[in-house]
């Protein structure tokens, strides 16, 4: 899409541009957000891409899973970072004809530093991480926050949190890798 047309977009679904997404600095939130590659989503495709969840949902019709919003809404993206060359990137990848960030057979082609805090942490099963590291890093990327509480201590800095949550994340990933190993 065009630089001009995709920024009068997003504005004109209450989005903003600004130095800090979610309350915290996009590279900061970018470094957040590729924790959730540890996170299993319990997606499940056919043969051609689509979501069997979301078709079953949806009497029959495949209009691109959870993401089938992601057009009208400039990728469920309220803040995009101040920062040039991002917002080209963003604009670049972005398809209003068809579904967004969203592509068949492939899914959401944004790397994940890119993506809102909604697509990083939908999911179709909500109370499969309660009170997991997953569900702690779903409440940061979702929340304007300052100050993080994890395991009773606050955390105010970024490198902080990630050290924390990652070795959390990692060992609830293993654990999900032997469960499945040994079923």
């Amino acid at each position: 899409m065009k630089f001009d047309q995709f920024i009068v977009k997003h504005l004109k679904h209450a989005g903003q541009i600004c130095a800090r997404i979610n309350g915290w600095h996009y590279s900061d939130y970018g470094r957040l957000a590729e924790l959730t590659k540890y996170v299993d989503f319990s997606c499940d495709f056919d043969s051609n891409g689509n979501c069997k969840r979301y078709r079953d949902v949806v009497a029959g019709s495949n209009q691109g899973c959870c993401c089938c919003g992601c057009r009208n809404c400039t990728g469920y993206l309220k803040i995009l970072p101040a920062n040039l060359k991002l917002l080209n990137e963003y604009a670049r990848l972005f398809d209003d004809k068809k579904y967004g960030y969203w592509r068949e057979g492939t899914g959401c082609i944004l790397p994940r530093s890119m993506r809102s805090g909604l697509c990083l942490t939908y999911n179709c099963t909500p109370n499969r991480y309660k009170l997991s590291a997953a569900s702690q890093l779903f409440t940061i990327l979702r929340n304007n926050k300052d100050t993080v509480v994890i395991d009773n201590v606050r955390y105010t800095h970024m490198h902080r949190i990630i050290d924390k949550l990652e070795p959390m994340l990692k060992k609830e990933q293993k654990q999900r890798y032997e469960e499945t190993e040994c079923s």
